[in-house]
């Protein structure tokens, strides 16, 4: 992998000034601010849409594994966050269990022709394929 250091889930080395980590408490504004920029270029958000429940929607993702998981692209010098993949849990029989659906990936307009996305989408399916594992 170049272009990105994978931190928390997977292992790599640093290079272009950025960082992939899962989301941790704290993050959950920057995400929030990020999906709401995804939601402005898709002619959002809707009248669903709650602040304080995205917030707090985030941060189960981010603490309880059962719920999903959150990703996301850090700018190693400004330690803002360009990028974002949002995975929640999905129970069904078909599946035997719960299985993970993509709900949000959102990349900063200033890193979009990087592969950032790639880098979360790979960091993604890496996580999945350690849990097929266990």
């Amino acid at each position: 992998m170049t272009g990105v250091r994978v931190g928390a889930e997977a292992q790599g080395l640093p290079h272009g000034g950025t960082a992939l980590r899962k989301g941790v408490p704290g993050d959950e504004n920057a995400i929030v601010e990020a999906v709401g920029k995804l939601l402005s270029e898709l002619g959002g958000p809707g009248p669903e849409f709650s602040l304080e429940g995205a917030k707090q929607t985030a941060l189960r993702l981010i603490q309880d594994p059962e719920e999903g998981f959150i990703f996301v692209i850090e700018e190693q010098a400004t330690g803002q966050i360009v990028g974002i993949a949002a995975i929640s849990a999905v129970l069904a029989v078909r599946a035997a269990g719960a299985y993970g659906v993509l709900q949000e990936l959102w990349i900063s307009r200033d890193f979009r022709s990087s592969d950032r996305g790639g880098h979360l989408l790979e960091a993604v399916r890496r996580r999945r394929s350690a849990e097929a594992g266990r």
